[in-house]
């Protein structure tokens, strides 16, 4: 090869491109359509399938390419939601997975109570007596692991801090329980516990606690192994980095 040819060849092999953009490399409209089409109808299946539309509006159907929808489509699909998993909710707050005679699932119970805080909070009717029950269910896991004894130690926190952090946001979390978890439980979380236990000190007014655990829960995340103890990923962490 000459050395002009040479030249050429490694200019073509350095060329690229850069994409600068304020949004996470995430396929929306991918992940959108896969949550729709859930096959089954089960309390986590139901919740996520529509999760989403709670945030969904004419323009950000536009702005993702995201299927179209009515309005009115979207509102009677949320509460088709909400009355389905009231419907698998047990005698003593929680939820079943297929029904209210299924086995408590504790994670699940926390996921469906963030669930059902958001549609209300988006003015969608929540009949008050369930999620009442959901609230003072959730809020015994994080006042007393002993309701969670059969989970792993790392489970426990996952629910416990999952828990703190949506009670938090309905300021139904007390401070020194979500002080005792960071101080005394720690050692046992995963990334995603380290996360919602830190936003939920954070919003309760302890922003020193809160911020040593979301630097740690972040850097956990980055790492190469980490251990999966709840339906955490490392999708959307981006987001935490970048919004500080």
């Amino acid at each position: 090869m000459s050395p002009a040819a040479q030249e050429d060849w490694l200019i073509q092999d350095l060329r690229s491109q850069l994409r600068i953009s304020s949004l996470p490399p995430v396929d929306f409209t991918s992940h959108f359509n896969a949550l729709q089409a859930y096959p089954y109808g089960c309390l986590e299946q139901t919740t996520s399938g529509v999760f989403p539309q709670l945030y969904i509006n004419s323009e950000l159907i536009r702005r993702f390419g995201l299927p179209e929808s009515s309005l009115q489509s979207r509102q009677q699909a949320l509460q088709l939601a909400v009355s389905r998993v009231l419907g698998m909710q047990k005698y003593n707050g929680s939820f079943g997975l297929w029904n209210n005679e299924s086995a408590e699932e504790y994670w699940l119970t926390v996921y469906v109570l963030d669930f059902l805080l958001r549609a209300r909070e988006a003015g969608y009717p929540v009949p008050e007596g369930g999620l009442s029950d959901a609230m003072q269910r959730a809020g015994e896991y994080l006042r007393s692991p002993s309701q969670l004894e059969y989970l792993p130690a790392s489970s426990r926190f996952a629910v416990r801090a999952y828990a703190a952090q949506v009670l938090s946001r309905a300021e139904q979390a007390s401070l020194a329980d979500l002080r005792s978890l960071y101080d005394y439980q720690r050692g046992n979380a995963g990334f995603l516990g380290l996360i919602q236990l830190g936003l939920a000190l954070d919003a309760s007014g302890d922003s020193n606690r809160g911020e040593r655990a979301l630097t740690a829960g972040l850097a956990a995340a980055m790492q190469l192994e980490y251990r999966y103890v709840s339906y955490g990923s490392k999708v959307g962490i981006w987001h935490w980095r970048s919004s500080g």
